[in-house]
């Protein structure tokens, strides 16, 4: 029988304790996507919302947080906007604005390759009507994952807004 040293077996069980861990964050994160998604589901935006704030620093180096995150935020907001024409005025939309943003590119720098967060990302922007940023995060997405048609096709509405705004 092979004999180790306590140092080895202690190095051992901190890796497995590790492992544990990250497992034990992952499964919790997975419990919060799930329960932040069925209140969107349902329309309730504002709970989902209030719950990532409470949540997010707990998986602060986890893309998958911040996309889902952006991704409420974004969800209220488009909400929001649709019954208030100048939503880009009113303080409470504008921040939650800057919020799904700052999750979104939080979610971008941590996972470059995310492309459903540029998705989202984009789509944010040409809400905004910040239509060269749209641009950008949709060219990205794209040269990512290719074989996205409502992508493209959101692409090229916007290039062709963009284009009659600079005219």
């Amino acid at each position: 029988m092979p004999q180790f040293d306590d140092d080895e077996d202690l190095l051992w069980e901190e890796e497995d304790e590790e492992q544990a861990e990250v497992e034990e964050d992952s499964n919790e994160l997975d419990e919060l996507i799930a329960e932040v998604d069925e209140l969107s589901d349902t329309g309730q935006f504002r709970k989902a919302v209030r719950q990532w704030r409470r949540s997010i620093d707990r998986f602060s180096d986890e893309p998958r947080a911040y996309h889902h995150y952006g991704l409420t935020c974004f969800r209220l907001l488009e909400e929001e906007a649709a019954y208030q024409p100048n939503w880009d005025t009113e303080p409470s939309l504008v921040g939650l604005y800057e919020e799904a943003s700052g999750a979104l590119e939080e979610a971008v720098n941590l996972e470059e390759d995310n492309f459903e967060a540029w998705n989202i990302l984009g789509a944010l922007y040409a809400l905004r009507e910040n239509y060269r940023e749209a641009i950008g995060a949709w060219e990205r997405s794209l040269a990512i994952e290719p074989n996205q048609e409502q992508v493209r096709e959101d692409l090229e509405t916007v290039r062709h807004r963009f284009g009659k705004d600079r005219e």
